[in-house]
């Protein structure tokens, strides 16, 4: 009983890190939950790897970025307590192509995770539309 227990503290756990990533807001907040080798494939963008690129994406990303709110809807975590993924969506706000207005595009998202140093840190994360 005390394991399973534990298991449900450990997904609320990862549930509160992934919605902290989602709604982050900044590069300094993003870094902290990016394993070295980290890979994201946003919509309509090559893939990006390594952790230096990906704070780069995202710096560019949140110059554009006017608001966003995210929450996970499913987590998953691995048997061997080692890798888990989480998905769920997020409403994103920027700007239109003129500039004059706003678009509010609504995501889905898959990120997994693998622990590293009794660590949870972003492995993969998928970003596509919602429509």
């Amino acid at each position: 009983m005390k394991l399973m227990l534990d298991l449900e503290e450990e997904k609320q756990a990862l549930w509160d890190l992934d919605q902290a990533w989602i709604n982050a807001g900044s590069v300094e907040n993003v870094e902290r939950y990016l394993s070295d080798d980290i890979v994201i494939m946003p919509p309509d963008e090559a893939l990006i790897s390594g952790k230096e690129s990906v704070l780069q994406w995202y710096a560019d990303f949140y110059e554009v970025l006017q608001d966003e709110d995210g929450s996970p809807d499913y987590v998953f975590i691995s048997q061997a307590r080692d890798l888990a993924y989480t998905t769920g969506r997020v409403n994103l706000v920027v700007p239109s192509e003129d500039g004059r207005d706003t678009i509010t595009e609504d995501v889905k998202y898959l990120i997994w995770y693998k622990k590293e140093n009794e660590e949870w840190k972003g492995k993969l994360g998928i970003f596509n539309s919602n429509i």
